[in-house]
């Protein structure tokens, strides 16, 4: 979960106190190795690590008050976040950890897309048993459907926290598997289209 407006906190109150990154490290006990500034510097960009917010905050003096109202507006703003629609995305498993996006027809209601995937699995999928699923398809931020063996339908549902579709990483980044009908596979970036 993203947290601008805590970040924007902490980052106005260190700069009305004069002080530097590495001052307010070395203020709050947190000491000044590299990485412990640059996660004081993403906490003010809004990312986590939350850990920090823990050790600044007495420094800083931060109230109850306005922690407890930015908290609340993140919150608020992470529920935006997850209600935007985005495109549907239908994600195969070619094996286990390695994942590749298939084409999904745009405009299709979500039983509609589900329906789709199913015939998906079963045009290309059915005959493999690997024990777990095969397809992976992305309703909204909130809701992926996945199509086990046989396919069984399971919807998986976080209102709260989201739900993100399965992916691979290289050397921390997210990419994907891009084959062509005739066996030639390229690893690309997953820029999540």
């Amino acid at each position: 979960m993203m947290i601008p407006n805590l970040g924007r906190l902490v980052k106005q109150k260190r700069l009305a106190a004069g002080l530097r990154i590495v001052d307010l490290s070395r203020r709050a006990g947190l000491g000044d190795r590299q990485k412990t500034l640059r996660q004081i510097e993403a906490l003010e960009k809004g990312c986590l690590p939350l850990q920090r917010i823990f050790a600044v905050i007495p420094v800083l003096g931060i109230t109850a008050a306005e922690l407890d109202e930015a908290r609340r507006q993140d919150e608020a703003g992470w529920k935006c976040y997850l209600d935007e629609p985005i495109p549907m995305t239908l994600t195969m498993r070619v094996m286990p950890a390695v994942y590749s996006r298939l084409p999904m027809p745009q405009g299709l209601t979500r039983d509609k897309a589900i329906a789709y995937a199913l015939t998906v699995f079963h045009e290309r999928l059915a005959h493999r048993r690997t024990g777990t699923w095969h397809l992976a398809l992305r309703v909204s931020r909130r809701e992926i459907v996945e199509i086990h063996d046989g396919g069984e339908v399971r919807i998986n549902r976080n209102d709260d926290q989201g739900v993100l579709p399965p992916q691979m990483f290289l050397s921390g980044r997210p990419v994907l598997v891009s084959c062509s009908d005739g066996g030639t596979c390229t690893i690309r970036p997953d820029t999540g289209d």
